[in-house]
């Protein structure tokens, strides 16, 4: 039985427009209703014509039936319709029916939304008419193939909270508003990315020292010190030697002369397979007049240039027992 209706359901469409209504025209003109409806539910093509003709054979009453029967018809069926019973009454039937093929071709964007086609107005590309009525699922997976255009959308409607939600927070980079918005949720990597007139326009401070202080101050000294060596610079001259310390980065403090915040035995233990970072580490810990340290690991240069000449012989004595 199902090979013999995919068969007839095929072989109607093999057939020209010009013999599918003849044939369903046939039918009305003999009467007979009931293989007129059969050709319908097999594949057959209903047009305005036949429609027409439906009114022209008495069967005017039965048109509800045969819409809800057919399987297949044209564009024109819609506009018959609208005609016949008007718009309001049309729109709704062919809604109700789910006929997508003329919802796609002939409602209007207004008609799409009052009957919450949502998937075709995302079609279309109307993402500010699924934003004002919070269809942000149907949003989400246009962005799977148009992600330019809905983030744009979004950001123009200052939806910053989906775009968060949706990964895409770097958008907000693209507008003034976007820009504003993440300095205000102090997302300081994005801030930190940005170009320093924008950066300024975003926090309205005068300078990007100001601007920097703002961001250590609330919680970025980690993203400060991720960001670049400038950014690492502006910390260390504000004093701010946490994210070094946190980090381990012995060698920029050294290098930047902060001996005083230097864990010299981390760095010891830290730098063991590399001699020039130990004579780094070595030549901190005499800055910070650290001599049981270089006693204790046999450092016995540094003692002997700052003049400790019992320490020195003793960290001697211990670098050749090692």
């Amino acid at each position: 039985m199902e090979k013999n209706k995919n068969f007839r359901f095929l072989a109607a469409k093999l057939l020209t427009d010009e013999q599918n209504d003849k044939i369903l025209y046939d039918l009305l003109r003999e009467k007979d209703f009931s293989r007129f409806c059969m050709c319908l539910k097999n594949g057959y093509r209903l047009n305005a014509f036949l429609l027409n003709c439906m009114l022209n054979n008495n069967f005017e009453k039965n048109i509800p039936t045969v819409l809800d029967l057919c399987s297949q018809f044209d564009a024109s069926v819609y506009d018959f319709l609208v005609l016949y019973w008007g718009k309001e009454k049309a729109e709704a039937f062919l809604a109700k029916q789910c006929r997508t093929e003329l919802l796609r071709e002939k409602f209007d964007d207004a008609s799409l939304v009052m009957y919450e086609q949502w998937e075709l107005l995302a079609e279309r590309g109307k993402y500010d008419l699924l934003i004002a009525n919070n269809r942000f699922p149907e949003l989400e997976k246009a962005m799977k193939h148009r992600l330019g255009m809905v983030c744009r959308t979004l950001l123009e409607a200052e939806q910053f909270d989906f775009l968060y939600q949706t990964g895409h927070a770097d958008e907000l980079k693209k507008s003034a508003a976007g820009r504003k918005e993440l300095w205000k949720r102090r997302d300081w990597k994005q801030i930190l990315s940005l170009p320093k007139e924008q950066i300024l326009e975003a926090s309205g401070m005068a300078d990007t020292d100001k601007a920097y202080a703002y961001v250590a101050a609330h919680d970025g000294q980690d993203a400060l010190y991720a960001y670049s060596w400038k950014t690492r610079g502006f910390l260390l001259r504000k004093g701010f030697f946490e994210p070094f310390i946190c980090h381990k980065d012995w060698e920029f403090l050294y290098d930047n002369k902060c001996y005083r915040q230097v864990n010299v035995e981390d760095w010891w233990l830290s730098a063991a397979k590399s001699p020039v970072l130990r004579k780094k580490a070595a030549d901190c810990a005499a800055r910070q007049k650290n001599w049981d340290f270089l006693e204790d690991k046999g450092c016995p240069a540094p003692l002997f240039k700052k003049l400790r000449w019992c320490r020195w012989y003793r960290a001697l004595a211990v670098k050749l027992c090692l």
